[in-house]
């Protein structure tokens, strides 16, 4: 009967101790959970504040920077030491006499008892001696070729066949006029040797005349007729 009255306030004892224990267990536990959340919050913000800083964006160039730090130019030229190349309109050409006397032609006067046709073929005669002119001019200061100036002469030959009255009239002036060519071509052959012009201005120059050709044998055979 002692014996088990003893058994019997054992387990109350050890009962008591373990509900004991397991309580003050508890707030461990708690403590334990909160300073693991505390730590890991603590680590993940240190890890950012530890990262990699955020690029920075390259500053422009001042505008202000002194010249010597600015990449020097290859292959540049001053503009007053630039050099033009060397070419045939650099080179005075001597022009044959019947050519000068054709470009200095003077203007033609226009008459009251000339008809409208007439007028008008006067007047066109007369701007096509202005632009010659103006074309001889900048051919002698070097500023056009002689290609350029061809042109305008055979504008002003075209211009003057159209002033005949008749076509024994303008078979001659056509005639004159393949004088005139014949004679520029023998004087272009020789400033072509002595390297004062090019082979393309005398093959322009022959084109021209043999338009000139074309139109006189038209007017013959009509003539002929």
């Amino acid at each position: 009967m002692h014996l088990a009255m003893d058994i019997e306030l054992l387990k109350r004892i050890w009962s008591s101790t373990r509900e004991r224990v397991r309580w003050s267990a508890r707030p461990g536990m708690i403590s334990g959970a909160f300073s693991f959340v505390l730590f890991a919050w603590f680590n993940v913000d240190t890890a950012g504040a530890q990262g990699p800083p955020p690029a920075q964006a390259t500053p422009a160039p001042s505008s202000t920077a002194s010249p010597s730090s600015a990449p020097a130019q290859v292959g540049t030229v001053h503009p007053g030491k630039a050099q033009l190349p060397a070419t045939t309109q650099n080179i005075k050409l001597q022009m044959s006499p019947k050519v000068t006397e054709v470009l200095n032609s003077a203007p033609l006067i226009i008459k009251d008892d000339d008809t409208q046709i007439i007028r008008l073929k006067k007047m066109r005669f007369n701007m096509a001696v202005t632009k010659a002119t103006d074309r001889y001019n900048l051919f002698k200061k070097g500023l056009i070729k002689l290609y350029d100036l061809i042109d305008v002469g055979q504008r002003l030959l075209s211009a003057q066949a159209d002033l005949a009255q008749s076509p024994e009239e303008r078979a001659d002036v056509l005639q004159k006029q393949l004088e005139i060519y014949a004679e520029a071509e023998d004087n272009l052959q020789k400033q072509i040797k002595e390297g004062k012009a090019e082979n393309a201005d005398l093959d322009h120059l022959r084109y021209e005349r043999l338009g000139v050709e074309i139109d006189l044998e038209v007017l013959r055979r009509g003539m002929a007729e």
